[in-house]
């Protein structure tokens, strides 16, 4: 801001008016105000015994639940491929929508359909992921976590869901064949 006077050829810069609000001259307000420079940090020593000692792995982690098809029949053993990798399952679809799925490897996960995530969860389930509409959970123990279980068992409630296992025997056979015959997969374990 730069203002003429009339005669006297001063001139108001802001400088001045700021001089004359505040009721000091530059310089004083200069010296008020304190710059800091910070220190920089001080290295903290190496510690020769940690750096020597081999680094401990990260915790596995879960695995990711690939997407499934959707199959409109419930209560009976179905096998087929996830939508997203070159892989086959075996699945049963309760009447209320959700899926016990076994992969190749004899890990069973539970995709319960479901529209909010449950406070209350068995011990026995680990959450995986949220996939498609499904919160998925693997079931590492327990009852639906082996071939074997859900052969002794033709009911079973996880959750609000009831999964009758009919028809397990005859698909199982045709379920390891399809995993044998998977290129890519050492190993199957059911």
């Amino acid at each position: 801001m730069v203002r003429h006077r009339g005669g006297h050829g001063s001139v108001w810069t802001m400088a001045n008016v700021v001089e004359r609000l505040i009721g000091e001259s530059q310089s004083q307000t200069a010296q008020r105000v304190r710059i800091v420079n910070p220190q920089p940090p001080v290295s903290e020593p190496v510690d020769t015994v940690a750096s020597t000692q081999p680094s401990v792995a990260p915790p596995p982690s879960l695995p990711d639940a690939p997407m499934i098809a959707l199959n409109p029949t419930a209560e009976q053993w179905h096998i087929s491929q996830y939508t997203d990798i070159a892989q086959p399952y075996l699945a049963l679809r309760s009447d209320q929508g959700s899926y016990i799925v076994a992969n190749c490897v004899g890990d069973f996960y539970i995709y319960l359909n479901r529209s909010y995530q449950p406070l209350r969860v068995p011990p026995n389930l680990d959450y995986v992921t949220q996939r498609q509409h499904f919160y998925v959970y693997a079931i590492p123990y327990g009852q639906g976590a082996s071939i074997d279980s859900w052969q002794l068992a033709r009911k079973v409630q996880i959750f609000d869901d009831t999964f009758v296992s009919a028809d397990l025997t005859p698909k199982l056979s045709a379920f390891e064949q399809s995993c044998r015959q998977t290129p890519g997969l050492t190993a199957v374990n059911l």
